[in-house]
């Protein structure tokens, strides 16, 4: 989790952490009104990012979406944050 990092190099962080065989990069970046969210994975493996990042945005109050590679979400409930994180370490765990 970030402070106020804007979403463009939250996306190029991801891609870069996912260049690498077998990387998961689940990244946020709070802000004063809102959290965004990426999420990303390497190729091979069997996650589903946009299924994640809408589980994590649904619990911040908002929306989310994209491919089960690389997704994109986020919401205004702030204070949610520790609580969509780690309910996505669960789900990413039970998968593996």
């Amino acid at each position: 989790v970030f402070d106020d990092r804007d979403l463009d190099s939250l996306k190029l962080l991801a891609h870069r952490i996912t260049e690498q065989s077998k990387a998961i990069a689940i990244l946020a970046s709070r802000e004063a009104d809102a959290v965004r969210l990426v999420f990303a994975r390497s190729e091979g493996l069997n996650l589903d990012m946009n299924s994640m990042v809408k589980f994590a945005s649904e619990l911040l109050g908002g929306r989310g979406g994209g491919r089960p590679d690389f997704a994109q979400g986020g919401g205004s409930n702030i204070s949610e944050i520790e609580n969509a994180l780690i309910g996505v370490r669960e789900k990413i765990k039970a998968a593996l």
